[in-house]
Order: structure tokens, then C-alpha cells, then sequence
């Protein structure tokens, strides 16, 4: 019987974990240092998940130059970001340890389970940082939204939106085959 290669689920759950905490950590380049506009991912690739997490709390927390009056709020958003790796992470490790004896029902089911806490998370997240941007000023809402629209440096949710949608109404190139023998 075939199974899937373990470390490609494993890499794909952990991109996804890293895309639901994270949110988004960078401005575009273009308002950005030059020193500043190399991607986290690139930075914090070899980082354990925790110390990774702890990274774009810190990160977040500068970009978004968060003031005195916001640390309240910004505790909550921390707090719902440790929490989501924590348990995303501990599902993880739930799903590694059983994946030897896993079927193809089991494999799916344990996927579906990641991809609900992923968007648990995500609904934790965005629950703790509405107060948040709502206290902000006008000048850090549009930081804010330039913060999250480009997603370390690469495509915000905004652009992969547009780009989703455009590659969804493009037709399929037809499948070509050379004829036998020439």
C-alpha cells in the first residue's frame, strides 16, 4: 500500500500554522528599509516554532508601532498567537505520532482536524486584534492594513484573492501530445 510521505504533511501543517499566527509581519518593500525587506521566513526558517512565534509577536509589535495606551490589547493578540502554537503544535504532534498506522480516512480526518484549528485560530486572533486596530490611530490602521496586505514580502491576502480569482476564470490549456514515432 502507498502512503504519502510524512515530512510533506508535516511541512504543510507547519506553513500552515506559521500563515494563521503570523497573519502577516511585513510591510511592502517598498515602505520599508532595505535592511528591514528580507522576508521572516527567510530569517526565522531553522527557529523552533515557539521562538518563531516569539519573533512575530516582537515583529508585529514593532511594525505595528504599537503605543503604551495598546499594550493591553496587544497582550491579547499575543496571547491568542502563543496559544494557537501551542496547540496547533501539540496537534502536530498528535498526528505525527499516529501517522505509521494512519489510513487514507484517518489521514484525511487528522488534516480536516488541523485545518479546523487553523481556522479556530484564526477566528482567536482576529477576535483579540478587532479591539486592537479599532484603538488605533487613523496614520497606524493604514500601516496596519499595509502590514497585513503584503505577507513577508510575498503576496498579502488581498493580491492572492485577485490572483485566485484570475487563474480560476482562466480556461485550462489544452493538453498537447507530440504523435508516436516523429
Amino acid at each position: 500500500m502507498f502512503t504519502a510521505p510524512r515530512p510533506v504533511t508535516y511541512a504543510a501543517a507547519i506553513m500552515t500554522l506559521v500563515s494563521s499566527l503570523a497573519l502577516a509581519t511585513s510591510a511592502s518593500a517598498d515602505t520599508m528599509p532595505a535592511a528591514q525587506s528580507k522576508p521572516l521566513a527567510t530569517t526565522h526558517a531553522s527557529m523552533p516554532m515557539g521562538q518563531h512565534v516569539e519573533a512575530r509577536i516582537k515583529t508585529l509589535h514593532d511594525k505595528l508601532n504599537i503605543t503604551s495606551d495598546q499594550e493591553e490589547a496587544w497582550a491579547n493578540v499575543a496571547s491568542a498567537m502563543r496559544d494557537n502554537e501551542t496547540a496547533f503544535k501539540a496537534m502536530i504532534d498528535e498526528r505525527e505520532k499516529g501517522s505509521a498506522n494512519m489510513t487514507a480516512v484517518d489521514d484525511l480526518a487528522s488534516y480536516q482536524k488541523l485545518m479546523q484549528a487553523h481556522a479556530d485560530n484564526a477566528q482567536k486572533v482576529l477576535d483579540a486584534f478587532q479591539p486592537l486596530y479599532e484603538s488605533m490611530s487613523d496614520a497606524q490602521k493604514k500601516n496596519a492594513d499595509a502590514v497585513f496586505g503584503d505577507f513577508e514580502g510575498k503576496m498579502g491576502s488581498k493580491k492572492m484573492i485577485h490572483k485566485v480569482k484570475h487563474t480560476m476564470a482562466a480556461p485550462a490549456a489544452p493538453a498537447t501530445t507530440a504523435p508516436q514515432g516523429e
